[in-house]
């Protein structure tokens, strides 16, 4: 997988036809995350820009935790049925994907805007938020009435058990006593 740099990124973006060739671009770096490289991108006439991310191969953790890219196909598929599911403004649209880098653009937050997890460490908590968040998820993986395409809830399953649940709840010594990896 060739990983993208910002210095990549214009020529990146005008070849999948998103900002205008020759088009001067403000690309910031967004942090916090282990498993994604994520820039902010804006420019003239781009509205709130666009964010681009990239899934890396490993994670960027102490171990050495090495992590299927194709995770990135699973999320922009998975956005992409939450707006169709639930309607707009309960996604950021999908402005483009490309499979063999492991990369897709959406659509940028509007300037403002602080995300849930800042605001929860900040000790903002307001339960409207937790309750709409809990509706959301619900109305998405509703046996009965929800649409939820199988193609992104199984392989959606796998990524957060690999990413998030293993990790918690074995721990890695754990799987080493038992016999187990440490990576599904």
């Amino acid at each position: 997988m060739e990983a993208l740099t910002p210095a990549d990124l214009p020529a990146y973006l005008v070849a999948h036809g998103v900002v205008p060739d020759g088009a001067e671009l403000a690309i910031d770096a967004l942090g916090g995350g282990i498993s994604n490289d994520v820039w902010r991108v804006r420019w003239a006439g781009g509205g709130d820009g666009i964010v681009v991310k990239q899934a890396l191969p490993f994670l960027r953790v102490e171990e050495v935790w090495a992590y299927d890219v194709g995770r990135s196909a699973v999320e922009h598929r998975a956005l992409t049925a939450i707006g169709r599911l639930l309607g707009p403004g309960h996604a950021p649209a999908v402005v483009f994907a490309d499979d063999e880098r492991h990369a897709f653009a959406m659509d940028c937050a509007p300037a403002g805007g602080v995300p849930w997890k800042e605001r929860l460490l900040a000790g903002e908590i307001d339960m409207r938020d937790a309750y709409r968040a809990g509706d959301l998820l619900g109305r998405l993986c509703d046996p009965v009435g929800g649409d939820n395409p199988e193609e992104i809830r199984a392989p959606a399953a796998g990524i957060v058990l690999a990413l998030r649940a293993w990790p918690l709840v074995y721990g890695s010594e754990l799987l080493a006593r038992i016999g187990l990896p440490e990576q599904p």
